[in-house]
């Protein structure tokens, strides 16, 4: 099973496509977020796939977290981004007891 996951935060957007065993990553796209929260994670999927050398169809299932989650309709599921690091963190460290998370939102220059 492939799957792929795309992280739609405030300030980036973040794809990547992972194994059968969600061990290897196979493929990663990252791109400004901008205005278009959708249109931003079609482009960014179709260059992950592209890097890949695989298609849409070989995906076996797409979760989306981050800040524009909801706003993407091509998903199978979509989780917060406070779960999926507590599961990346579980996976990746066991023994991990806290994540500190400072996204684009938090850390963005507010003067412009």
């Amino acid at each position: 099973m492939i799957t792929m996951g795309i992280d739609a935060g405030s300030t980036a957007t973040k794809t990547v496509i992972l194994d059968a065993n969600n061990d290897l990553i196979l493929s990663f796209e990252i791109r400004h977020t901008g205005a278009d929260v959708e249109e931003t994670a079609r482009k960014a999927v179709e260059v992950a796939l592209n890097k890949a050398r695989i298609s849409l169809e070989d995906i076996d299932y797409i979760l989306s977290t981050g800040w524009g989650r909801r706003s993407i309709s091509f998903t199978n599921n979509t989780k917060t981004e406070i779960i999926c690091h507590a599961a990346g963190a579980f996976h990746l460290v066991p023994n991990a007891r806290s994540v500190i998370d400072i996204g684009g939102q938090d850390s963005s220059n507010s003067n412009g």
